[in-house]
């Protein structure tokens, strides 16, 4: 018997460690330690191994590949209840700034982040997390 998620596409080959840039994450007091991903303030890290679907309703661009790996870890700590919902518009501003770092024309950043403001929601509700398959 095995057990096993589906739905993601990408994982990482090294841990890779960044500090959120908005500035209430500075003044979030959590310190979440999963198996793939650790929050101290604003300093998110994320394990080699770590696997997710990439950008969502968005061609996978190098732009956006970088914001969709914080953006997607950050609503998994949302989905599993380890964050409040509260943080979610931070997750989203995480991925806009990343995207625009990147070198995403800005206009198409914004219009990343409100598509994700309008219809992420349901993305980061613990109602949405990955089934396990048994087989």
């Amino acid at each position: 018997m095995i057990k096993y998620s589906g739905g993601y596409v990408y994982q990482l080959k090294e841990d890779y460690k960044i500090e959120l840039k908005h500035p209430d994450w500075r003044k979030c007091n959590y310190c979440i330690d999963t198996k793939y991903i650790k929050l101290n303030f604003n300093i998110l890290e994320i394990k080699e191994g770590y696997m997710w679907d990439g950008a969502s309703c968005f061609p996978d661009f190098k732009s956006i590949m970088e914001g969709s790996l914080v953006h997607d870890s950050l609503y998994q700590l949302l989905r599993m209840e380890k964050l409040p919902q509260k943080y979610r518009l931070m997750a989203d501003y995480e991925l806009r700034e990343l995207c625009k770092e990147n070198g995403m024309a800005k206009i198409l950043a914004d219009l990343v982040f409100i598509a994700v403001e309008l219809f992420a929601a349901n993305a980061a509700s613990p109602k949405n997390r990955k089934k396990i398959i048994t087989v």
